[in-house]
């Protein structure tokens, strides 16, 4: 098949390490993607198998694989898709949601208490937008090509 092929290549300095990053928002991918002469694009759809993952919520440049325990990262994020606007469609007897809303701010965490001291904000995202981090290749599968005019 032809996603055999296909090797999704790692950043060599990113600041979750080197994975391969997935992204739920075409927004974010679209930072990777140069179009054609004639504005046109080509994105993947793909199948990410996350498993058990570990949450991140700042930058750890020297992960190199998934906590011990876990079969994958998922970061926190300060922005997502409106998820009121969200689609659903049925692909090969699955249903699948796709993100189509605006852009909006995620709310920060709930005020924690912080012993006797008072109050203390729990820390945010160091990421504007949810990123799924693979580091094993057979944790993803190619489904669709999508063709876009930029």
């Amino acid at each position: 098949p032809a996603s055999s092929h296909l090797r999704a290549r790692a950043r060599a300095r990113a600041p979750v390490g080197a994975p391969a990053t997935w992204r739920a928002e075409l927004n974010k991918s679209g930072w990777y993607v140069v179009p054609s002469a004639s504005g046109e694009a080509i994105v993947f759809l793909a199948e990410a198998a996350l498993g058990l993952s570990s949450t991140l919520s700042a930058d750890n440049p020297g992960l190199r694989k998934a906590p011990t325990g876990f079969d994958s990262c998922v970061t926190t994020s300060r922005t997502q898709p409106d998820p009121a606007q969200d689609v659903q469609l049925t692909l090969d007897g699955r249903q699948v949601t796709f993100a189509t809303g605006p852009i909006v701010e995620i709310e920060p965490p709930a005020v924690e208490a912080a012993g006797s001291s008072g109050y203390a904000r729990t820390p945010r995202s160091h990421f504007l937008q949810k990123e799924y981090l693979l580091y094993r290749e057979g944790q993803a599968r190619l489904r669709y090509l999508v063709k876009l005019r930029i």
